[in-house]
C-alpha cells in the first residue's frame, strides 16, 4: 500500500512539474533554422549573373561564327569536288575536302570544351562569392541547413527564400568588370 502511495505521488509530482514547466514557459514563435537559395535566379537577376551570362553568349557567338566559316569552306570545297570531272583534280579535293572536315570536327570539339571550361570557370567564380555571402547571411541569422531550391525544395515558405537578399548583397559587392574576349 505504502508503495502503490508512493508511486502514485511520484506520477503525479512528475505531471504537475510537467505542466507547470509548460505554463511557466510559453513557447514563442520558433524561428527557422532551414532557408533556401535559387542558383538560376541569382544567376539571372544579379547583375554579375547577367554579365557572366552575356561573356558566354557572346563566346558562343564568336565561336560559331569561326565554325560558320569552316563548314562553308568546307561546303565550297564539296560542290568543287561534285563538278570536277579531273581525275587528279577529284582526287585532290578530296584530300582537301577529307582535311577541312577533320579541322571540323576537331575546331568543333575544341570550342565544346573551351566552352564548358568557360562556363565552369566563371560558375566557380561566382558560385564562390554567393558561398561568401550565404555563409554571413547564415551566421547573421543562425541557420542550420541552406539548400538548393531549384534542386532540393519542392515548396518553402517565401520567408524561407534567401535569394532576393543576396542578389542584393551580391550587387552590392560587385567586383571590377571584367574585360571582354
Amino acid at each position: 500500500m505504502k508503495l502503490s502511495f508512493v508511486t502514485m505521488s511520484i506520477a503525479s509530482l512528475t505531471t504537475i512539474f510537467s505542466l507547470s514547466g509548460a505554463q511557466q514557459a510559453p513557447r514563442g514563435p520558433r524561428t527557422s533554422t532551414i532557408a533556401y537559395v535559387s542558383a538560376q535566379r541569382i544567376v539571372a537577376e544579379s547583375n554579375e549573373g547577367k554579365a557572366e551570362l552575356a561573356r558566354i553568349q557572346a563566346m558562343q557567338q564568336q565561336k560559331a561564327s569561326e565554325l560558320q566559316a569552316k563548314q562553308q569552306t568546307l561546303e565550297a570545297t564539296r560542290q568543287r569536288l561534285a563538278q570536277s570531272s579531273d581525275g587528279s583534280a577529284r582526287l585532290q579535293l578530296q584530300q582537301q575536302e577529307q582535311q577541312q572536315r577533320l579541322e571540323l570536327e576537331r575546331a568543333t570539339a575544341q570550342v565544346q570544351m573551351d566552352l564548358q571550361a568557360f562556363q565552369r570557370q566563371m560558375n566557380a567564380d561566382l558560385q564562390g562569392r554567393v558561398r561568401s555571402i550565404v555563409s554571413d547571411l547564415v551566421r547573421a541569422q543562425d541557420l542550420q541547413l541552406v539548400l538548393n531550391g531549384d534542386a532540393a525544395v519542392i515548396w518553402g515558405a517565401t520567408a524561407l527564400d534567401l535569394t532576393a537578399t543576396v542578389v542584393q548583397k551580391l550587387n552590392e559587392t560587385a567586383p571590377p568588370a571584367k574585360p571582354k574576349l
